[in-house]
């Protein structure tokens, strides 16, 4: 996995190939996920989802948006109004499956020092909040679940933020 998101994420050439790799590693994380993007209109790239085996309410989605670039992603207005539109649609469904807690998160090699003003808009207008997940923090959590040190039902609020990804 490792070496596919550094190859796919790192550059601006393989798009749909990163957005795959990103859901073959929510699932390693124990995710479920849902591959949405790529060509299905405007729905988001993924929706990886912890269902809880007892309590529906310690469970959550993730609405993912994967920009992989090979340089620093900025977040252009576009970008926003999409993610305001997929929260939108997505959560409703994701409502639907009984899981009430979401969070939007788009993932890439590296951003730019927007951040906080672009997800300031976005939880203003959907009251969902979100984080940045830079490729290589996404690596470490993987590590971390992989030998235990982290599970996946208790970092929620990591995600929810308006910040970086930090674990």
């Amino acid at each position: 996995f490792i070496d596919h998101l550094i190859r796919f994420g790192y550059t601006d050439e393989f798009p749909q190939k990163f957005e795959s790799i990103i859901g073959e590693y929510f699932r390693f994380l124990g995710y479920d996920t849902d591959s949405l993007g790529y060509g299905k209109g405007r729905v988001a790239d993924l929706l990886a989802k912890y269902n809880h085996p007892t309590i529906y309410a310690k469970s959550y989605a993730l609405i993912i948006d994967a920009k992989a670039t090979s340089k620093s992603y900025n977040f252009p207005a576009s970008d926003l109004r999409k993610m305001k539109e997929y929260i939108k649609s997505h959560g409703p469904e994701l409502a639907k499956q009984t899981i009430l807690n979401h969070a939007f998160s788009f993932i890439s090699s590296n951003f730019n020092s927007n951040i906080i003003k672009a997800f300031k808009e976005i939880s203003q207008e959907t009251h969902i909040n979100g984080c940045a997940i830079q490729i290589l923090e996404l690596i470490k959590l993987g590590d971390k679940v992989r030998n235990q040190k982290v599970l996946i039902e208790n970092i929620f609020p990591l995600y929810t933020t308006n910040a970086e990804f930090v674990i």
